[in-house]
């Protein structure tokens, strides 16, 4: 399917009947979209019509059907749930060559740009992320990562999941992965907290580039251990330090840097971003001493 345009928004309320997607691929179809446009997936005004305002939806979200797709050279914008979400164990997606942006910074919805739930996978490649955050406290998100929820330009996590050679710029957070993933050659330009936070399992990230924000990696133990692997890692700019780690309930969370990336020397970097030199090492773990923050 390509050269194909839906829009919205939808003319009525939450109340008197949410937009729920612009696209509804599920029962094992599969969908092949190329040189589309999907915008404008929102009630009149945008609002927060939880779990509705997704642009592209593969698989369904509360019963157990899947569906495949590739979605490539197409632009997804201005939503008020998910540019692309991918729901259920079964359904995989190939992402690539995509503009997929979202309202920014809004004080009534919190979007993401790609979400692989339910044990979905796919492939992220080459596309550019922007404008998917929230903007409200009064939403639930915020910085906390134990109290509070991100959204993501990418999020996802689990065996198959590879996010590459994309660029993500002016969301909450870059990436979000969960469990295992292989993320290698991204850039990430002034994302509101975190380029890359990666939470409870083992990841490698190769050649990645992340500029401001308020720091590059974050390695989050909350229900499991946590090892992140960065090989060839840049980060700069960032108002805090480049890599942070945060455990809970007896949970580690290690770095490891198998050769050398913006930090230079191994060495360990306490919470106050203070360096300290240690001995040379190709593969060493870097320590980033930070307040361990714990459920309420």
């Amino acid at each position: 399917m390509a050269q194909l345009t839906v829009s919205g928004p939808g003319a009525s309320t939450c109340e008197d009947g949410a937009l729920e997607d612009g696209i509804l691929v599920f029962d094992g179809a599969h969908l092949d979209l190329s040189f589309a446009s999907v915008t404008h997936i929102h009630n009149t005004p945008i609002s927060d019509c939880f779990p509705n305002g997704l642009g592209i939806t593969i698989g369904y979200g509360f019963v157990s059907t899947t569906a495949t797709a590739t979605i490539h050279h197409s632009v997804i914008s201005d939503y008020a749930g998910v540019g692309i979400i991918v729901f259920n164990e079964g359904s995989t997606v190939t992402i690539s060559d995509n503009v997929i942006t979202g309202p920014g910074l809004s004080p009534v919805v919190a979007t993401g740009g790609v979400e692989f739930i339910f044990g979905a996978v796919g492939t992220v490649s080459h596309n550019i992320i922007s404008g998917n955050a929230c903007g409200s406290p009064a939403l639930g998100c915020g910085p906390d990562f134990f109290n509070e929820f991100q959204v993501a330009g990418i999020t996802g996590g689990g065996p198959g999941t590879v996010i590459t050679q994309n660029l993500l710029y002016g969301n909450q957070v870059g990436i979000y992965a969960v469990d295992t993933a292989q993320i290698s050659h991204n850039t990430f330009a002034d994302n509101h907290y975190f380029g890359m936070p990666l939470q409870d399992g083992s990841f490698t990230a190769s050649h990645d580039k992340i500029s401001g924000g308020v720091g590059g990696v974050a390695v989050i133990a909350a229900f499991a251990d946590t090892e992140a692997i960065l090989d060839k890692v840049k980060i700069a700019g960032t108002s805090g330090t480049p890599v942070q780690k945060f455990e809970c309930c007896g949970f580690t969370a290690t770095v490891i840097a198998p050769s050398r990336w913006n930090l230079g020397r191994p060495r360990e970097i306490s919470a106050d971003g203070a360096a300290h030199g240690g001995e040379q090492d190709d593969h060493r773990t870097i320590v980033v001493r930070s307040p361990v923050r714990r459920p309420a």
